[in-house]
């Protein structure tokens, strides 16, 4: 039985599978079975895959189907900061910054400090903070001759800074007010009506900086003293310029007599 099978090759799988696969020709059929071909055999889905292989285009060197590129996903943009108050908006440039300009200071009279209404600065030793001063009962009024600028003569002692005191201005006042006790104190200092005046041994007072006061340095201090008693003549003139004072000395000398 199993050799009229094998015979008729009806009975044989290797020829069934081979009708399923589409290998087998009626003409093959009708002649009957025939020996298997020496080549491997395989199922349908292996040979319809390797048909749709082989039809399929090749790069050499290249992948048939590349990856798409990788494209960075947009991120959400931070909300935006409110403006602070003066900013330019948003977009624009900002406005040019324009300097300040710093302000003047205030010019000095030429050989000399010019009066200082508003106590703007400080003599030497003095911090600025005031607090009630004990009273002088024997507190001496200043010398006419080295800080009246109006009796300041040429014969008057000069030194390195000279302060006096400008015409019109009254000063009994401010000694009344030492004496009294109803002064201010500065370090060393005595402060009346923004004036600060000094005190030498045997209870002499002598003005310091301040409003109605005028610093002169020796220059002007002497031709001061010139102006005094010569006036503006040819001849004062002469004797400034034989003792080597310059025009700024001279021009505060005549600011402190009020020219």
């Amino acid at each position: 039985m199993l050799a009229s099978g094998k015979a008729d090759g009806k009975d044989d799988p290797l020829r069934e599978l081979r009708k399923d696969l589409g290998e087998e020709t009626p003409d093959e059929e009708e002649q009957g079975y025939r020996a298997p071909r020496h080549k491997p055999l395989a199922c349908a889905w292996h040979s319809a895959r390797g048909r749709r292989i082989a039809l399929r285009p090749r790069t050499p060197g290249r992948r048939s189907n590349p990856p798409a590129p990788r494209t960075a996903s947009p991120q959400p943009s931070p909300p935006a900061r409110p403006a602070a108050p003066g900013a330019a908006p948003t977009g624009q440039p900002p406005a040019p910054v324009t300097p300040s300009s710093p302000a003047a200071p205030r010019p000095a009279a030429p050989g000399g400090q010019a009066p200082d209404p508003g106590g703007q600065s400080l003599p030497p030793n003095a911090t600025g903070r005031l607090k009630p001063a004990a009273s002088v009962p024997n507190a001496l009024a200043p010398l006419t001759n080295r800080h009246n600028a109006s009796r300041i003569n040429k014969d008057s002692a000069t030194k390195t800074k000279n302060t006096v005191i400008l015409p019109g201005i009254d000063i009994q006042p401010d000694l009344q007010a030492i004496r009294e006790g109803r002064a201010m104190r500065d370090g060393p200092y005595y402060v009346v009506n923004g004036r600060y005046y000094g005190i030498h041994e045997g209870s002499r007072i002598y003005p310091e900086q301040g409003p109605g006061l005028m610093t002169l340095d020796r220059g002007a201090f002497r031709a001061l003293g010139i102006y005094n008693s010569l006036g503006g003549t040819p001849d004062a003139e002469q004797r400034l310029d034989r003792a080597g004072i310059t025009q700024d000395q001279r021009r505060a000398a005549r600011a402190a007599r009020g020219q």
